[in-house]
């Protein structure tokens, strides 16, 4: 009987301290030093060269901040002199002329390669105009039994969705309004992977009913019919899962800028990788393209450790203490004792 309660009493310790193991057994990401990396794989000429060619290219802006880059991980350059040769080219004339005109351009079209032409996109999303254009585009595509583009179509319904929200919530759901633009204008300018699109897809088609939609819409006439249908066919409750990615794009939005964002949407294929690069942007803020240009994803590996060590030493103990009770109670020695 003793032996019978010994051994349920070890059966019952080594089944907990099993349970805590698998708890235990997670590993904790640790991003790598990326200045050492950076310093490691990319020597001075590299930089030299790019702004060379971005001087030669008049890419003021590009040439500027990788200048701006190679000053932050002190190479030694001849600052002075890049610095004037792209100052005489930043002209007030030349900037201005360019800037309303990519501005426009982005307004109007939904795209833009630069900060000021996806200014003008992002201002197109957020008044509303740019979703419901991209979606009355899509919407016509469908109607003349042309192939559509699954997912501009759901970010634009959900981005109308999300307007009317952002008013009605006193502006708490613009976060991911933003970041739903800045999602949408990644895939318009050929920035996002197929993977990383397919699981957009996934997650935004369960906030808005495409079929709905079209059902909805076969009444309207114009774009403010398109809108109303749009809204009716969008379901906030379902905004959870693509809610997360929007508010992550946004954040990292935030810590570069729009047009910085929108470029580093390009290293993504997962979920993980916007979480990545999320994370490096909240430590190397505006310097976060420039690495990821240089370094490509290789910026983004870290070291896996695991969590929690000593509770995952003490479990092992237990289990294998446990487990050598467990063993001792059930199959007790068979040998006699000799006189």
């Amino acid at each position: 009987m003793f032996r019978i309660l010994w051994l349920l009493i070890s059966l019952v310790a080594f089944t907990y301290s099993l349970l805590q193991l698998a708890d235990y057994w997670e590993y904790e990401e640790v991003p790598s030093n990326v200045e050492e990396k950076f310093k490691h794989n990319i020597q001075a000429t590299q930089l030299t060269a790019e702004i060379e060619r971005l001087i030669q290219n008049d890419d003021v802006d590009e040439a500027r901040y990788t200048l701006e880059l190679a000053h932050h991980f002190s190479y030694p350059l001849d600052y002075a002199s890049y610095r004037q040769r792209i100052d005489k080219l930043d002209t007030f004339e030349h900037r201005t002329k360019k800037n309303i005109t990519d501005f426009v351009d982005g307004f109007i079209s939904g795209k833009g390669n630069n900060t000021v032409a996806i200014a003008g996109a992002v201002g197109a999303d957020f008044t509303v105009v740019g979703d419901a254009r991209d979606l009355y585009k899509e919407y016509q595509k469908h109607q003349a039994g042309q192939e559509v583009d699954e997912l501009i179509i759901t970010l634009s319904g959900i981005g109308i969705g999300l307007t009317a929200a952002t008013i009605g919530s006193g502006g708490t759901a613009a976060p991911v309004k933003v970041g739903t633009s800045v999602l949408k204008l990644a895939s318009k300018t050929g920035r996002l992977s197929r993977r990383f699109t397919q699981e957009l897809i996934i997650r935004a088609e369960k906030a808005f009913d495409w079929n709905q939609f079209i059902r909805l819409s076969q009444s309207a006439s114009d774009l403010r019919g398109i809108k109303r249908a749009a809204s009716q066919a969008f379901n906030p409750r379902a905004m959870k899962s693509l809610s997360e990615l929007a508010d992550q794009a946004n954040h990292i939005r935030k810590l570069t800028s729009t047009s910085d964002a929108i470029y580093l949407l390009k290293y993504v294929e997962t979920a993980d990788d916007l979480r990545r690069i999320e994370k490096l942007a909240s430590k190397q803020g505006k310097y976060t393209k420039g690495i990821m240009k240089f370094l490509g994803k290789s910026a983004l590996r870290g070291t896996k450790i695991l969590k929690r060590s000593i509770e995952l030493f003490i479990s092992l103990a237990g289990l294998v203490l446990s487990g050598i009770f467990v063993v001792y109670f059930m199959f007790p020695s068979t040998k006699k004792k000799s006189y």
